[in-house]
């Protein structure tokens, strides 16, 4: 019943506002004409697995899994999207995804909707209402802008599995001053990312998710902070918080995410897992338009709360990860052909250490891997 209170409170509140801004909108439709467009992009590689091993678990980042001295062509992402333009207040997006790793029954690649959702612009003064499938807040509206380099690598929040990148739900976009210097992000979503809800009692658990950035001294300084809460079933709530500052320029570009997250009664005796991690990248202009170099450093501990007792006692693929503290580096260069075209030659490394010390959990060698990666964008 309360439940039921709370979204009939929300509807009345939604139709007072759009009474309200519909009023406002009237001069301006009449001379409004609907468009959209078609836009996309695609990144792929050809690699090979120079070092590690052969074993097929012990970290979420990619190729961990990939035995050594395997190589291969592989498409680690490909959107096409439409964007329309309804009318002045409203707009609307829908995405699909494709990557090795969306596969069908018979093993072809496939795809899933990334991203569809109705825009309402200027809700109130400074804010956008979006409903629908969308992007989230952890990293996809300012870290992940300024790193630059999602062809390359995911952030760390996004790499080390902390927070999906879509979501269903409903999200308002704000901004506090007229140039969008200062703003703020606020989304209530199902926490299952490009799944669907779970209907039954556990599906009521959600994801509570906000942020609030800055851009400084003519937008050379980037600021952020994000927060995140998940309720789940059996009182294993989980909340996420990260920091990001930046400093960015035409020549250079250098970027700090610190992150944690806890995670409640995640344990077998009930106890709390703490990941912890930070990543540090810098990237630079060698030649406008035509070449630019980057590099970054990411250390990521699965659970800083880590004891002896927590040590493995029996092989389970599922958790391995969790016993091993991860340090990952890349570095490459940008070659662009054409401002939509990039070739990018880089090196990409995972290294290991145990958390522990057991017969299950053997030295693990780094994951060295070479890639050539392309890079181009339609629209």
């Amino acid at each position: 019943m309360t439940n039921c209170k709370f979204f009939l409170s929300l509807l009345f509140i939604l139709l007072y506002i759009f009474a309200a801004s519909d009023l406002n909108a009237q001069a301006g439709a009449e001379d409004f004409k609907p468009s959209g467009k078609v836009w996309g992009y695609a990144f792929g590689d050809f690699f090979v697995k120079a070092g590690g091993d052969t074993a097929t678990w012990a970290s979420r980042a990619e190729y961990s899994g990939v035995a050594k001295d395997v190589y291969a062509f592989a498409i680690r992402r490909m959107y096409l999207g439409y964007d329309y333009n309804i009318s002045p207040k409203f707009f609307t997006s829908a995405l699909l995804e494709a990557n090795d790793g969306l596969l069908s029954q018979k093993g072809d690649r496939t795809v899933t909707i990334k991203a569809l959702y109705l825009r309402w612009k200027n809700i109130y003064q400074g804010a956008d209402l979006l409903a629908g499938q969308m992007s989230t807040l952890a990293f996809s509206q300012v870290s992940e802008k300024v790193w630059n380099y999602r062809s390359v690598e995911k952030t760390i929040t996004d790499q080390r599995g902390i927070r999906s990148s879509s979501d269903l739900g409903i999200a308002v976009h704000g901004v506090f001053d007229s140039i969008g210097n200062y703003g703020y992000n606020l989304m209530v979503g199902n926490g299952t990312s490009t799944r669907p809800e779970d209907l039954t009692p556990s599906g009521k658990h959600k994801l509570y998710s906000g942020e609030v950035y800055a851009y400084l001294l003519d937008r050379n300084i980037v600021l952020d902070l994000y927060g995140d809460y998940q309720t789940s079933p059996n009182e294993k709530d989980v909340m996420t918080l990260k920091g990001f500052v930046a400093y960015q320029s035409d020549p250079i570009t250098i970027g700090v995410e610190v992150l944690t997250q806890t995670q409640q009664n995640a344990k077998p005796d009930s106890t709390n897992t703490n990941p912890l991690g930070f990543s540090v990248f810098a990237r630079s202009v060698l030649i406008k338009d035509r070449l630019s170099a980057f590099v970054r450093f990411d250390s990521f501990d699965p659970d800083r709360l880590y004891r002896d007792s927590d040590i493995i006692s029996a092989y389970n693929p599922s958790n391995m990860h969790r016993h091993y503290e991860e340090q990952f580096f890349l570095a490459g260069l940008d070659f662009s052909p054409h401002k939509n075209v990039h070739v990018i030659p880089n090196i990409w490394i995972n290294s290991y250490k145990a958390k522990g010390e057991s017969s299950l959990l053997p030295e693990r060698k780094a994951d060295i891997v070479p890639r050539m990666t392309l890079y181009f964008i339609f629209r």
